[in-house]
This record gives C-alpha cells, sequence and structure tokens, in this order.
C-alpha cells in the first residue's frame, strides 16, 4: 500500500469522514482489529458514503450490525440526509444486513457489472418544541435555558486586598 493512502485511512478529517474500528486483544495480548465501519460525506453534508469489513471467523455474528447502527447514529446527528454505497450483486451477507438497517436497493446504473447501489435516507430527529403545545414548548424552554453564571458565587470570599491588586475586579 503507498505511504498516501496509508495515511489517508489512518488520519481522518473528522470534518468529512469518520470511522468507528472494533478492536479486541488477540492471544499475544497485543490489539487485533476486528472490523471497520468508514463514511466519507460530500462536502455540503448531504450524501456520505459508507463501507464496513469485518474478519471472516466473525461475520455474520452481528458485529458489522452494531458497527453500522453506530455510524449511522453519527451521521444522523451530524445532519447527513442520506447514506449510499455500490455493494457486489455476489454480497448477501452486506445485502441482508443493509435490508436490516433499512437500505433500499437498485441495480448499479453504470455498466451492468453486477453490483447494486445501496441508499437510506437519514430521517432527522425533530426539534424537542415543535410537536408540543405552546404552553409545554414555554415551560420547556424556561427549565432549561442558559442562565448567566451568579457572580460572585455564593459563599464565596474575596481575597484580602494585597493579593487581589491588579485583578479586573466586577
Amino acid at each position: 500500500m503507498e505511504r498516501t493512502e496509508l495515511a489517508r485511512l489512518v488520519q481522518i478529517d473528522y470534518a468529512r469522514e469518520m470511522a468507528f474500528v472494533a478492536l479486541a486483544p488477540g492471544p499475544d495480548g497485543e490489539l487485533q482489529t476486528l472490523g471497520v465501519a468508514r463514511a466519507i460525506v460530500d462536502p455540503d453534508n448531504i450524501e456520505a458514503e459508507f463501507g464496513v469489513i469485518v474478519r471472516s471467523e466473525l461475520k455474520g455474528q452481528g458485529l458489522g450490525s452494531l458497527l453500522m447502527d453506530k455510524l449511522i447514529a453519527y451521521l444522523r446527528g451530524h445532519g447527513t440526509q442520506r447514506l449510499v454505497a455500490t455493494v457486489l450483486g455476489q454480497n448477501d451477507r452486506m445485502l441482508r444486513l443493509s435490508k436490516q438497517q433499512g437500505f433500499q436497493e437498485r441495480p448499479h446504473s453504470e455498466g451492468g457489472d453486477g453490483t447494486k447501489s445501496l441508499f437510506l435516507t437519514l430521517k432527522l430527529k425533530p426539534a424537542r418544541c415543535a410537536d408540543m403545545t405552546p404552553t409545554r414548548a414555554a415551560q420547556y424552554s424556561r427549565q432549561f435555558r442558559w442562565r448567566r453564571p451568579q457572580w460572585p458565587p455564593t459563599g464565596w470570599h474575596p481575597p484580602p486586598l494585597a493579593i487581589r491588586r491588579g485583578w479586573p475586579w466586577w
């Protein structure tokens, strides 16, 4: 693998990329990678392309599903609207996983090479006050409104004059 490609995989641009890695100690005590779910978002944060890889002996045990849940929750929280991927038609496990996650599939439009396009529209969570009555919304906003901290704090005494000289005192 080229050095630039390796750097791109390991040094993540957190504004546009995210990777979740499942690790476990091996028999020798060293950490081993069990699976990775990675997504790269377009500059407008509309669409993210993703990929999932799981160790051969762990396939079908739910690790891919766990990684996908984590990735979907992360992207939804960051306002990404759509998740897409291109999958080989023979990759039955990935197609089954994507169906469980709610993805829709269609034949890939480029060339008929046996691949399928997967896509999932990420429903953003509505604002907490959106469905509330006006009275309840007012109560909610009063309850969680930012309050200016009290200064000086209760039970606090100013230091002696010799120490506080030169301090901005308000």
